[in-house]
Formats: structure tokens, sequence, C-alpha cells
């Protein structure tokens, strides 16, 4: 098992979403590049997984993580990390989070978005930050073009969805031999506008089996 696409994030380095308003709010991709990486081949460059400082949107799909193409999961088994954090949201006690890893399969420029899990809208409950995680396991073949698979969210140990669950949509049309089969993101969808609203994604990666 190893680590083949990935943000390069994690709790001493995470990126951040919050603030007013409740239109989802996608996480960037990492937003500094760490010095043992500077001037590294590959790194920066549009199809590299690694991309510092692109802000995803509604519109543009701008750092996502590109998952694995050019065969090397066609047929095989992965699994997509996704952990972190949410604040409590003491200013806005009534409010909700909804934590959602979607799939890109259009272009960047162009990105058309599915929902592949989900945390469901969820009150915070703690007074300090909770952590978030969404498991998915996932596989496909270009054979069939379609990605299968399974997933489970959990927040501060409490499952919020049953276990497994199915993927909540369907991609299909998908060949697993291109360079870039479909895209990948995370967003956070606050329930109502607050300056108190924020979000931190610790991990995002996809792992092979």
């Amino acid at each position: 098992m190893g680590v083949i696409a990935g943000y390069l994030i994690n709790s001493a380095n995470p990126v951040t979403v919050g603030g007013t308003g409740t239109a989802a709010k996608y996480f960037p991709s990492t937003p500094v590049q760490p010095a043992w990486l500077s001037g590294a081949p590959g790194v920066n460059t549009s199809s590299d997984s690694h991309q510092f400082g692109n802000q995803p949107s509604s519109t543009s799909a701008a750092g996502q993580l590109v998952f694995p193409g050019d065969g090397k999961l066609d047929g095989v088994r992965s699994q997509i990390l996704v952990t972190g954090t949410f604040g409590s949201d003491t200013g806005d006690p009534s409010g909700t989070v909804n934590i959602e890893v979607v799939a890109n399969t259009g272009t960047v420029a162009s990105p058309s978005y599915t929902v592949l899990a989900s945390t469901s809208a969820t009150v915070p409950t703690l007074a300090a930050a909770e952590d978030f995680g969404i498991y998915l396991n996932v596989f496909g073949s270009s054979k069939s073009g379609v990605l299968n698979g399974t997933y489970s969210a959990m927040i501060n140990n409490v499952l919020v969805n049953s276990t497994p669950k199915a993927l909540n949509n369907t991609l299909t049309g998908l060949n697993f031999a291109a360079s870039q089969p479909f895209g990948l993101l995370v967003r956070v969808t606050f329930g109502t506008s607050d300056a108190t609203n924020t979000a931190s994604l610790t991990q995002f990666q996809v792992v092979s089996e």
C-alpha cells in the first residue's frame, strides 16, 4: 500500500476555508511549496498533482487532485482518504457543516462535478474543533468505464452514515488508461452565513492497495 497522489498537507500545514456565505467552498491545493521540492522535476506543472496555491471553485477546477491514470489503477482497487477538522461554530450554534468529496469529469476550465461521498449536513456539537474523515474504497476499469465503490464518513468517532455505503453517484464513461481519468476535490458547505465558519483539510490522498 502506498500513496500515489495527494495534496502535500498535514495538521501542521493544512488548507483552510471559511467565513461568510452559504455557497460550497472548495479546499485549495497546497498553499506553500516546501523548500525540499523547490526546483524538483515536474513540480508545479499543469499535469502534476502537486500544484500549489490554486483555488478551485464552482467554475474552475484549478488545483484538483488528478486521479492517477495511464492504466495505473485500471481494474485495481484504491482508496481515497480525506481527513480534517471544522470549527465549533460557537458564534453560530444553529449552523451546519457538510463535507463532500466530488469528482470532476469535465475540464479544469469548465468542470462538471459529481458528489461521490458526503458527511451530510451535521450540526457541530463540541466546544473545540471536531475531526472528520471520509474514506472511499473504489475500483473500475476502462472496459466498463465505471467507477464503483463504497465509503464511510465519520465525525468524532461517530459514523454519520451506514457503513459501507455505496458511492452517492456513479461515474461512467471513464478511461482509466488516459493521463487524467477524472479530477477530485473536497468542498464544504456551511448551512448559515457566519464569520466564525471554518474548516481545515489535513489529508487528501489516493492510496493503492
